[in-house]
């Protein structure tokens, strides 16, 4: 083990925000059998014939759920890259990860158990060891007792063996040692659209801390290394070498919250000065060592000691390597959230297996990211399949089986705001149209996937495909609509937990914000098939779909996102439904093709047939039998077919 430094500090392991417990008066309390544990969601989901009552006769009890300021923020990591174990009292190893056997250190283990906190101590603390592994690395564990873990991110194994007595009141040991190498890094170079020599390079300097110890490592010459890296950052939109190690560690993980105090973090962990953190995270967001000084108010002489000394105590010897372990002790921390199951394996991204996610980004010019996927084959007719207003990009697999069967290559984007893309700046959620926003970001993902034409397949958002009608005609080929929807006023239908959650949008378009928030930290794996079940009763093709496994993990994929933090896009979408005009008629969609569903808990059929009648008086159109909010899944090999007509 060699000469090692550890620091064991204490972490609660609790989400930071509050539990909404409130409920609206003049609901009927008596009603709430099912949704109790969904706080104020609970009536909305309940009782929605109450709640349309309240919101109808202007009861301020409906807004509850608008005073509270609580926002998700929840990780999604790749299931791969859990590296866990689970002793018992004595000491014995109970269950492990695969990772965890094949490369963790067994006295790195018994370091870190040395530091337990007593098992039998009700509520005992989960606490961090930071120490150095044989090769000087630093390596972060957690360890906690079983039953503060529950919401820890942790394999079936290690869970199945916790529900043991023995394991029950064993301990849990986590930790981020050689979790980001190898795979996971060539993924998020892939996304960035690294060439070979680059992502071999930059993979290579994330794992060695350094260009020229990379290039080493390859036997190939410095300035080749180094040319490689350059190119690399001008792909990914960065100047700095650090701030490219962030961004491939981090998003190797796999998609994390935004608004982490770095600095905290550091001090805490690590048992390093205020002012060795604060220049930590300075340094490893890509400040020159003279800049951060200054930026701190220290000479460049303070400076220069205090940066060594932190890199003494870390044991790395460069920004670069700074910034690995940095992304490390985040992702960590995030791992030991209690997350009550959200936090659950992201095995999904960049890669190019079709049942999981090939993850691309693509770069707006004032630097801001899109994020998008392309299923493939290469040889295959590009589609654009586009996301509805309470979803992402992520496409469900019997779509993207059908439309690959029929000679397509399905493409995918996150509007602004959505998933992994970030907003458009200067944008405000009430006082833009989101849906013409995003045009050119179509416009930006067709132009790197090098597409001259795309034909589209649109899950809803039927208004973003009036958008890109009016601006890129020419971009347009076959377009093939699935539910499209109409502005909220136009349509009547006002049932079950949508109905009222449309009703009370349109009567208080700010309210939006405030039930993103709340059906964010809903979305536990525990909570959301009860969730989608509930919002889709009264449409029986719906509620038959529930019984299908594929089909409910396939939408929570979709939705996850928002859990962690995500959802300005969402916001903006439905705000602007709740206050938008009636669309204008668009000429010339002979190629367009529009399919109304049979059942639809949201709204009335005949209303969206009459109003996208009215709206493409040259596309065709029907109503298909037996068909409801999730036609495109239930029947996606009829969605492909009809696109193939074309």
């Amino acid at each position: 083990m060699g000469n090692k430094r550890y620091r064991a500090s204490e972490n609660t392991g609790q989400t930071a925000w509050g539990a909404f417990i409130s409920r609206p008066p003049g609901i009927n309390r008596m009603a709430m059998t099912g949704f109790t544990d969904f706080g104020v969601l609970g009536p909305w989901l309940e009782a929605p014939g109450d709640m349309m009552q309240a919101i109808a006769a202007g009861s301020d009890g409906w807004h509850g759920l608008a005073d509270s300021d609580a926002t998700p923020a929840f990780p999604l990591f790749r299931a791969e890259l859990a590296q866990s174990a689970l002793f018992d009292a004595a000491g014995a190893l109970l269950a492990a990860s695969p990772r965890f056997r094949a490369q963790c250190d067994p006295a790195l283990i018994a370091t870190a158990a040395s530091h337990m906190p007593d098992r039998r101590t009700p509520g005992a603390a989960v606490k961090l060891v930071s120490t150095l592994n044989d090769g000087g690395t630093p390596v972060l564990v957690a360890y906690a007792p079983a039953p503060a873990t529950a919401g820890w991110h942790l394999p079936a194994a290690v869970r199945q063996a916790m529900l043991t007595p023995a394991g029950r009141a064993g301990v849990v040991v986590l930790t981020t040692e050689g979790s980001i190498s190898g795979r996971p890094l060539e993924d998020a170079a892939r996304a960035f659209g690294f060439n070979g020599l680059e992502t071999r390079v930059a993979v290579a300097t994330v794992e060695c801390g350094s260009i020229r110890a990379a290039a080493e490592r390859l036997d190939i010459a410095y300035q080749t290394a180094r040319e490689a890296i350059a190119g690399a950052m001008n792909r990914a939109g960065v100047s700095r070498l650090p701030v490219l190690v962030t961004l491939l560690a981090e998003l190797g993980f796999g998609v994390l919250p935004r608004g982490t105090d770095d600095a905290s973090l550091l001090a805490d962990v690590w048992g390093i000065t205020p002012r060795q953190a604060a220049l930590g995270v300075l340094v490893a967001g890509g400040l020159e060592r003279g800049a951060a000084a200054a930026a701190l108010g220290l000479s460049a002489a303070v400076a220069k000691k205090e940066i060594d000394l932190l890199y003494e105590t870390l044991g790395v010897g460069s920004a670069a390597a700074l910034a690995r372990a940095l992304a490390e002790a985040n992702a960590l921390q995030w791992m030991m959230q209690a997350t009550g199951g959200v936090a659950g394996a992201s095995d999904n991204i960049g890669t190019t297996d079709s049942s999981r996610e090939p993850l691309r980004l693509a770069r707006r010019a004032d630097g801001s990211r899109v994020a998008w996927s392309d299923y493939g084959p290469a040889s295959g007719r590009p589609v654009l399949v586009v996301h509805s207003s309470m979803t992402t990009r992520f496409v469900s697999r019997r779509l993207v089986r059908a439309l690959q069967a029929k000679g397509f290559r399905p493409i995918a984007i996150d509007r602004p705001g959505f998933g992994l893309t970030d907003p458009v700046a200067g944008t405000v959620p009430g006082q833009h149209n989101p849906f013409e926003v995003a045009v050119a970001d179509v416009v930006l993902v067709a132009r790197q996937a090098r597409v001259r034409r795309l034909d589209m397949v649109s899950r809803g958002a039927a208004h973003h495909l009036l958008a890109l009608g009016r601006a890129v005609p020419d971009l347009l080929g076959r377009v093939v609509i699935t539910n499209p929807d109409p502005d909220s006023r136009s349509d009547p239908r006002r049932t079950g937990a949508l109905g009222t959650v449309k009703e009370a949008y349109l009567r208080r378009p700010a309210l939006v914000r405030a039930m993103a928030r709340l059906l964010a930290t809903q979305l536990t794996a525990e909570k959301f098939p009860r969730l989608l079940a509930r919002t889709m009763e009264g449409s029986p093709p719906d509620e038959a779909a529930m019984g299908a496994a594929d089909i409910v993990e396939d939408y929570w994929r979709s939705v996850r996102p928002f859990a962690t933090g995500r959802f300005e896009g969402y916001v903006s979408e439905q705000m602007n439904h709740a206050t938008m005009p009636p669309a204008t008629p668009l000429a010339g969609t002979h190629d367009w093709h529009f399919m109304v569903a049979e059942h639809d808990v949201l709204y009335d059929p005949a209303v969206v047939m009459e109003y996208w009648q009215r709206t493409l008086p040259d596309a065709s159109h029907e109503t298909l039998p037996g068909s409801g909010r999730l036609m495109a899944m239930t029947h996606a090999d009829i969605v492909a077919d009809r696109l193939a007509q074309g």
